[in-house]
């Protein structure tokens, strides 16, 4: 389900002062969440409301589609190629049992024109083949017509996950692993689903210093071309810009991809790695050969990572570039997909190991990934990886929202019993009325609806620590609107990856592209709730068994004791972890009976419009032509004026009924790497064309950005 956006103007005459009414919205009290009504098809509801349309795309173009089809090919792969061990049998034939049940839940009705073209095509899933059902489009098509070929040397930087992993260790534990794909290919599959305790050993950083957990253990990004082309066989991430930059005459030559190990904070990158001098010396030669400036295309996480390099790059005691490097290096900074302000996913998955993708997997589907890599396990090796947490949301409640009202609130309101998108991390009235009730050494100020900035500091509440002093000194989530400040901040590593803290270089001849996909539902906020604990647990002895509470009391720890000699029977030798660790959610966590699809809620997950991982107003603020941050603030955060278009491209779905990811037309995140007319647009920026690229909006950010006033 998404919301249809209205776009409607809003009314902008609010007191200056008045922070809690800078946006166009509607207020009102905390009152129950109202559950979907199951006496109504969703049909009869939706005719009456005519706020949201229903997912009525066939079962194939289905994200569980999707997921099963996924999980099974990597499932069958990884097991097929590991040993028969009775743990691996096992783990397989819970699989089969989870893939039956779920695709006995779907219906297969009007199938049957699909069935030929699954079968004729599954063969080449197994086989190195291009990346695009027509190979090297649009390049081909487009070459000669817009005189398409190399003029800048062009440098790639992948965002979070997209680089592979691979294990350089060579102690005992690691051998076996050495050169291998620990992120990416098959082996993690098969790593995780067979030892995965060794495997996230390996993957896990030393929650101290950020770097290598132990001596023996040395994890380390694939390098060149092929580290981030595909993730998996079949599932490309690049691969189609490339092959395409190919098609009008790129090759290694003056076509880099600048891979690097995402699990690192950015400051690590350079103390381990050397990332930023090498990155520096690729385009510094790429200068010298080509006697041209660099063409920089940036994706995701790659969209923060960039603007933090040119920050550490003239600086005089880290890169000694100088303050005119980037104007003579840099030609145009093609931002895609970047989460400039944050993603609030992000910060689910390092409170409780969550997102929307986890949640959608249904109760089964949950308990099994929670039995392979539980909840708790999934924030706690996140915690580790500093590069995870540049994504937390910037800019706190003057960009995100107060609990009242957010840039973004829908014009004509929110349906239902739902507050305002400012609340990033919302707690039902009957949660929060417990948790006063309750006063003295019960009471829990954290069960409250939480903003941006006051999500943060839970954040920091309920983790270590460790990652609270990783956080302090590797990252700032604020905003700055003094140009004295501003000017301090150069010299200040936590603020460079937040653009609210951070200046753009003195680079006036530079360009920046702002692109993105829209029309998708995308994650902005969440409905949490707390494990609840016995409270009210009584002393029972021979005197009072006959009390009910004592005979209720009884059979509960009754049922707890069989369940969990169930649950170990079931888990088998190969976990290790307590059965407490396992069983045991974290005390915070999303709340799956939140759910109310006709309002855009589903199970605990509430939607805005965005590229179904980043909100729109963390991908187009920024960009906004008339009043976002490098435009209309450009005094403040973009001194030198550089010029900036935002293109957005609207999701369209696949004509084919087999394209899982997409299609030409594509505006998922990731998804969005394929898309022929995005591609178009980069390969006319790359040959000196950039001019025939303009501005072009689809969604809400002007009226987004036009609520924000920051000064």
């Amino acid at each position: 389900m998404r919301r249809r956006l209205n776009n409607n103007g809003s009314n902008n005459n609010n007191k200056k002062g008045d922070r809690s009414s800078n946006y166009a919205s509607t207020t009102k009290e905390s009152t129950p969440l109202r559950q979907a009504s199951f006496s109504e098809t969703p049909e009869d509801i939706l005719a009456d409301s005519g706020l949201y349309k229903t997912d009525d795309r066939p079962f194939w173009k289905r994200k569980r589609f999707h997921f099963i089809v996924g999980v099974s090919v990597g499932a069958l792969a990884a097991i097929g190629a590991a040993s028969t061990t009775p743990t691996a049998q096992n783990h397989f034939n819970e699989l089969q049992t989870y893939l039956a049940l779920q695709l006995a839940d779907i219906d297969f009705g009007g199938a049957t024109d699909v069935v030929d073209e699954l079968f004729g095509n599954v063969t080449g899933f197994f086989k190195p083949s291009p990346s695009s059902d027509i190979p090297f489009m649009p390049a081909l098509s487009l070459k000669d017509e817009l005189d398409l070929k190399p003029h800048y040397p062009v440098v790639l930087i992948p965002g979070i996950i997209s680089s592979g992993l691979e294990s350089w260790g060579t102690s005992e534990k690691s051998q076996k692993y050495f050169r291998k794909r620990m992120w990416g290919t098959t082996t993690m599959f098969r790593s995780v689903l067979l030892d995965k305790d060794l495997w996230t050993e390996h993957l896990k950083l030393d929650s101290i210093t950020g770097l290598d957990p132990e001596p023996g253990i040395k994890i380390r990004a694939a390098q060149g071309l092929d580290a981030a082309d595909y993730f998996v066989t079949g599932y490309w991430v690049w691969a189609r810009i490339i092959e395409n930059l190919a098609a009008i005459g790129y090759d290694s030559t003056n076509m880099h991809l600048a891979s690097y190990d995402w699990r690192l904070s950015f400051s690590n990158l350079e103390i381990r790695d050397h990332y930023f001098s090498k990155l520096k010396s690729i385009i510094e030669t790429g200068n010298r050969n080509e006697g041209r400036k660099t063409v920089i295309v940036t994706h995701s996480m790659g969209s923060i990572l960039f603007p933090y390099f040119l920050k550490w790059v003239e600086h005089p005691d880290l890169g000694k570039g100088g303050a005119s490097w980037t104007e003579q290096n840099i030609e145009t900074f093609v931002n895609i997909g970047g989460p400039a302000l944050g993603v609030p996913k992000a910060l689910a998955a390092m409170l409780s190991g969550e997102t929307r993708d986890t949640m959608a997997l249904g109760s089964f589907g949950a308990y099994l990934l929670e039995k392979f890599f539980s909840r708790r396990e999934r924030a706690n090796l996140l915690r580790t990886w500093g590069g995870a947490s540049s994504m937390l949301p910037k800019g706190g409640e003057l960009l995100w929202g107060t609990n009242n009202v957010a840039p973004d609130d829908p014009t004509f309101g929110f349906q239902g019993d739902h507050l305002s998108y400012g609340n990033m991390i919302s707690f039902t009235k009957s949660d929060a009325a417990t948790a006063m009730d309750k006063g003295g050494e019960d009471h829990d100020e954290r069960i409250r609806n939480h903003t941006a900035q006051s999500s943060i500091e839970l954040l920091h509440e309920n983790s270590s620590k460790e990652y609270h002093d990783m956080l302090r000194t590797n990252y700032s989530f604020g905003i700055s609107t003094d140009k004295k400040q501003l000017k301090l901040n150069d010299m200040d590593e936590t603020k460079w990856s937040n653009p609210l803290e951070s200046q753009l270089p003195n680079a006036p001849n530079m360009k920046i592209y702002c692109m993105y996909g829209v029309n998708l539902p995308t994650e902005r906020s969440y409905y949490y709730a707390k494990t609840k604990k016995s409270y009210d647990e009584i002393f029972c002895d021979e005197s009072n068994m006959t009390d009910a509470r004592c005979q209720a009391q009884e059979r509960a720890q009754r049922a707890k004791e069989e369940y969990e000699e169930k649950a170990k029977e079931f888990l088998g030798s190969s976990f290790t972890n307590t059965m407490d660790e396992v069983l045991r959610p974290p005390e915070l966590f999303i709340n799956p009976d939140a759910h109310d699809p006709i309002n855009g809620v589903e199970t605990g997950v509430r939607f805005a419009d965005g590229d179904g991982t980043v909100p729109v107003l963390s991908l187009g603020y920024m960009c906004e032509p008339k009043n976002g941050g490098w435009t209309k603030h450009a005094d403040l955060y973009n001194p030198a004026h550089i010029p900036v278009v935002l293109r957005e491209y609207k999701h369209e779905e696949s004509e084919s009924k087999l394209d899982v990811r997409g299609g030409r037309k594509a505006g998922d995140h990731v998804d969005i790497l394929g898309n022929w007319e995005m591609i178009s647009d980069i390969l006319q920026i790359v040959s000196n064309k950039g001019n025939n690229v303009t501005q072009r909006i689809f969604s809400d950010i002007e009226r987004y950005a036009a609520n924000i006033h920051l000064v």
